[in-house]
């Protein structure tokens, strides 16, 4: 529960982890050639199920911008207006010319010439994404309510705690926190 990226993907990559739970940016490194032969048919993606009367489609996900920015209002000044106008206007293009997935629809992705198919069915499923969005928890809480979420989440995939107890733990902290 506590593996890094580079160590979980190793356990992956290697056969001893069944599921890697990671995103779009690790395509380079999943769906190319470069990932070891003997395990690269073997990878694949699969989206989270939906339920009965569930907000979102089964082809609206869970998404993040790609470029996590804050801006402080007090310091704001013209040389950072011109940054965020070039990074707006830059990113998007360099980004997607990577073989990364633009946080934007206005550029293409480029595939790699050594992209495996998982790499144009990952692209494919990003073009048929419907129009309600979530955004990731850890977005939205306070530090302490998001700490203590990921310290819960773990004890319950784990199986330490009951889903009762993770509701109970949760809720309480949020009203804690609320504020903050």
């Amino acid at each position: 529960s506590s593996t890094g990226y580079t160590d979980a993907q190793a356990l992956f990559t290697s056969g001893k982890a069944a599921v890697y739970n990671i995103g779009t940016w690790e395509l380079a490194n999943l769906a190319t050639d470069s990932l070891d032969a003997s395990v690269r048919d073997s990878v694949d993606f699969f989206t989270l199920p939906t339920t009965d009367g569930a907000v979102t489609e089964d082809n609206e996900f869970v998404t993040t911008s790609g470029i996590g920015m804050a801006i402080n209002a007090e310091t704001y000044d013209p040389l950072m207006r011109d940054f965020l106008a070039f990074a707006l206007e830059r990113y998007p293009e360099v980004y997607a010319a990577s073989g990364a997935l633009s946080p934007t629809t206005t550029v293409a992705t480029t595939i790699p010439d050594n992209a495996t198919d998982l790499y144009q069915k990952a692209v494919d499923q990003a073009e048929d994404v419907g129009t309600e969005i979530a955004v990731p928890w850890d977005t939205q809480l306070d530090p302490t309510t998001n700490t203590r979420l990921q310290q819960e989440l773990t004890l319950l995939v784990q199986g330490d705690i009951t889903p009762d107890a993770f509701i109970s733990t949760m809720d309480a902290t949020l009203a804690e926190n609320l504020s903050d």
